[in-house]
């Protein structure tokens, strides 16, 4: 593991999509290595000397954080990992309910299932309103994460059938593909972000992609579109996706920068989607386009994407699509689209604590923030703010996330609890 950590590490610091043996053979994974064994060493120290109640992060990857999440597991300690993808989000993993997963990750995507099919999936008449909301919200991309970046370019406009269709033949012909074939989107990640902290396909994000590349070339029954990922300098100091491009110059298949392309064009166009965790996997299916995924997500086991074991499912999955998609059978099924919907609530919504002592990610990091924060605090009773009620309850019952209200009770009282808005 320690390995693992030190190689995700340094393709992170490098902005590489793999350890290379000449990177591996240079001072600065020497470096990282060094480091990294002391990190574990001094957070081993802390938890045996200390007795913690709990390790409280705001990541789980790489040495500086995913270390000390090793650690915390190996001594018994729950881990509080903190999101700022809303106002409170946390998700937690306790000694008690621990299965042997491979990564912090992993182990919250079985728990994360169970619980969505324990407990959202039964109450979707309740919820079917709210999720509906929230997918309102998606089309102008009003949330985070998201793989589309703000402003016009990421609002979805499209009203009907027709509206998509009048785009599509437009942008069909704009990026020169055959108007008789359907489009796969494979959408690259950052690539290297978080290498293999969940179960993945591959060895690698980058492997992934070039990989799906050669696949691609060999199946020109369908249209292909690669796209970039909207941070890709942010990930990447090689110049991967543009090598790719230029690796298949020659084929009709279209390389595409992310901004080159509105999110009214990319609904239009696309008839499948594919990744491994991004979370684009998330907002197709939503709007009733599938989507692959070549490794494991936080909401990968909710029943909404079509999910890989392993390489040689990830290519079965695309045959079994492709044949799908030239014969004119639907790779989406109306339970999968209200799944996704709600997962979106869910997500966005329900395990997403409103509470003035933690503003929304939205409010950024300007005076005004701070200003907010400073209100709440004067002003606050320890007994009275949703915060504490949806922590105590987290730990208490050793859920896996924290939760806007309590999604165990009865119908009558959840119905109450929230607030009368699903009977609207």
């Amino acid at each position: 593991m320690l390995e693992e950590i030190v190689r995700a590490t340094v393709c992170r610091v490098l902005k590489l999509p793999r350890v290379t043996d000449e990177v591996r053979a240079s001072a600065k994974y020497a470096q990282v290595q060094q480091r990294s064994a002391e990190f574990s060493n001094i957070y081993d120290a802390l938890f045996a000397g200390l007795d913690p109640v709990a390790l409280v992060t705001s990541h789980v990857d790489y040495n500086l954080w995913g270390l000390a999440v090793e650690s915390a597991a190996r001594f018994n300690v729950p881990t509080i990992h903190v999101q700022s993808t809303g106002s409170l989000k946390a998700y937690a993993v306790f000694p008690e309910t621990r299965r042997g997963a491979p990564t912090f990750r992993a182990e919250l995507t079985h728990q994360i299932a169970e619980y969505f099919e324990r407990y959202v999936w039964p109450n979707r008449d309740r919820l079917r309103a709210s999720a509906e909301l929230t997918a309102w919200r998606l089309k102008g991309n009003w949330g985070k994460p998201s793989w589309w970046r703000g402003g016009s370019i990421s609002a979805i406009e499209l009203q009907s059938l027709g509206d998509r269709m009048s785009v599509r033949e437009h942008a069909m012909a704009r990026y020169g593909f055959d108007p008789d074939k359907p489009v796969i989107a494979v959408y690259n990640h950052a690539v290297s972000d978080a290498l293999n902290t969940n179960v993945e396909s591959f060895e690698d994000l980058g492997a992934w992609y070039e990989a799906t590349a050669d696949y691609a070339a060999k199946h020109d029954d369908v249209n292909w579109l690669f796209i970039d990922h909207p941070s890709q300098d942010m990930y990447d100091s090689t110049g991967f996706f543009g090598s790719l491009k230029e690796k298949h110059a020659s084929s009709p298949m279209v390389f595409l920068p992310s901004l080159e392309m509105s999110k009214n064009v990319m609904w239009s166009l696309i008839d499948l989607g594919v990744t491994v965790r991004g979370s684009i996997s998330t907002e197709l299916p939503a709007f009733g386009i599938a989507a692959i995924q070549a490794g494991w997500s936080e909401w990968s086991h909710c029943g909404f994407t079509i999910l890989a074991k392993d390489a040689d499912d990830y290519w079965a999955r695309l045959d079994e699509s492709i044949d799908s998609l030239l014969a004119g059978r639907p790779l989406l099924t109306e339970e999968q689209i209200e799944r996704a919907r709600l997962w979106a609530w869910f997500y966005r919504s329900g395990s997403d604590v409103s509470t003035p002592l933690v503003q929304h990610w939205e409010m950024g990091r300007l005076e005004h923030l701070l200003v907010a924060v400073k209100v709440a605090m004067q002003h606050i009773e320890a007994d009275a703010d949703p915060a504490f009620t949806a922590v105590r309850r987290m730990w208490t019952r050793k859920d896996p996330f924290l939760t806007r209200t309590d999604l165990t009770l009865p119908p009558e009282e959840f119905a109450l609890a929230l607030g009368g808005v699903s009977e609207l």
